[in-house]
């Protein structure tokens, strides 16, 4: 009994968590990782020194098929030291964290690296948790670096939230010193957007910064030529440069040099009136963000409806102005995930149905949908005005026409942890001149739904 307790003394291993006493420990380790050490605070990436992080191969192949080919593969991998350029401490440290202890800690300064290691070594649950944190965490600070990755990646969900943010906050967005950086298909995109939020002077400001940073990476010459050789016409031409006020215009745009002089005195001649169209320049104003129409009266957020069975209920509405639908917002809770299938339809009647042979016996409306969309989505805090409530917004591909005197129906089926309740609601409700009524059976009460609000826009 003596001797087995001099054993246990010497015993490296914790017996209740012994992976995680593994990790980053020399003992029985059989590969190490020789990467650089974390960034400090200024340091360019030649003096960053190399740091040393020794690994176990069983454990790595065991969690990797990557890890798997390189230790056990035909062209195995058998140096005890390999260097890995691509990664810094943090990040692999992070990696191997995952894979010994199923944990990670992630933070604003780690999360790209361990997310591109997460890829690279092919560990898609490790993957998930970045890109959950990314979507929880989004800012001005990293919003164009996620956005690059999410377009990349092909990460639906992440990208339509940068999206989101960036339409909402245009001006915070393009104010960002990571927009100088983006790559010019983003820049490109940007411009093509009819939902920013921002004054046409403020985003040309931007595409005008961006095009003579891009040309002194390039170590090109500044001059308007060249600018415009840079950003292509695409760009030049999806600037709404006659919507800009005469003196914005004049006092920013003919100094860059980017359009040439006869296309200025042609903008110059629309100002005054001298000619009615600017051709080859898009007129119409930029939409903003949708408009928001809120089926409530207030909000408890302090009480939930368990979700545990998931949640399927429908939402019936009538309008008097024809509108574009962009989507929907969903009573959610603070922080949770949810899987979401959001349906708008409407029942057309078999008795109008043109070219009716008589033959069809069925006495119910056939239900035709007219969008639809799928996703998961983060739950949080909104605010309304002096409320606010816990959700999500849910928003079509594309915006989807709904006219007057039809009865709309919009369908909600999700997997999530609960949400909570609306107050009472309020009908009729009108906005923008469009009146919706959630009512439109008076005989009836107004079903629960966790549809809070419809995002939209009055069809000019």
């Amino acid at each position: 009994m003596a001797t087995l307790t001099a054993l246990e003394k010497d015993w490296p291993w914790d017996q209740k968590h012994r992976c995680k006493s593994m990790l980053n420990n020399e003992i029985l380790s059989d590969v190490k990782f020789v990467v650089k050490a974390s960034r400090n605070f200024g340091q360019s990436d030649t003096k960053r020194s190399k740091v040393v992080i020794p690994a176990h191969k069983i454990l790595l192949s065991i969690c990797s098929p990557v890890f798997y080919a390189m230790f056990c593969g035909n062209m195995a991998e058998t140096k005890e030291y390999i260097d890995l350029p691509d990664c810094d401490f943090e990040g692999m440290l992070e990696l191997l964290r995952y894979i010994y202890t199923d944990e990670v800690h992630l933070n604003g300064n780690n999360v790209m690296e361990v997310l591109y290691l997460a890829e690279k070594y092919f560990i898609p649950s490790l993957a998930s948790e970045c890109t959950d944190f990314l979507g929880r965490n989004l800012d001005f600070s990293n919003l164009f670096c996620v956005l690059h990755h999410a377009q990349r990646h092909e990460k639906k969900d992440l990208l339509r939230s940068c999206w989101d943010l960036i339409d909402k906050e245009t001006e915070k967005a393009l104010k960002s010193s990571e927009v100088m950086t983006v790559e010019r298909s983003i820049v490109e995109q940007l411009v093509k957007r009819v939902t920013l939020n921002v004054r046409e002077v403020e985003l040309f400001k931007a595409v005008d910064c961006w095009v003579k940073r891009e040309c002194k990476r390039r170590k090109l010459e500044e001059a308007g030529s060249v600018k415009r050789q840079v950003l292509g016409e695409e760009i030049v031409k999806n600037i709404r440069f006659p919507i800009m006020t005469q003196n914005e215009f004049m006092d920013v745009v003919p100094k860059s040099k980017i359009l040439t002089p006869e296309e200025t005195n042609m903008i110059i001649n629309y100002f005054s009136g001298t000619v009615t169209s600017a051709v080859g320049f898009l007129h119409d104003h930029r939409l903003g963000p949708p408009l928001r129409c809120c089926r409530f009266l207030g909000f408890n957020h302090r009480k939930y409806i368990d979700a545990e069975l998931g949640i399927d209920d429908w939402l019936p509405f009538t309008i008097d102005k024809a509108i574009m639908l962009h989507g929907v917002s969903l009573l959610g809770n603070d922080g949770g995930e949810f899987a979401v299938t959001v349906q708008v339809s409407f029942f057309a009647d078999p008795e109008d149905d043109e070219g009716d042979d008589g033959d069809n016996d069925t006495d119910s409306d056939d239900e035709i949908v007219i969008a639809s969309t799928s996703g998961t989505y983060i739950s949080g805090r909104r605010e309304n005005g002096q409320e606010f409530h816990y959700g999500y917004d849910v928003k079509f591909d594309e915006p989807v026409d709904l006219f007057e005197d039809f009865l709309y129906f919009i369908s909600v089926t999700a997997d999530g942890p609960g949400h909570c309740l609306g107050g009472n609601n309020s009908i009729p409700v009108s906005i923008s001149g469009v009146e919706f009524n959630f009512n439109p059976h008076l005989d009836e009460d107004v079903p629960d739904s966790v549809c809070a609000e419809l995002l939209f826009k009055v069809t000019e």
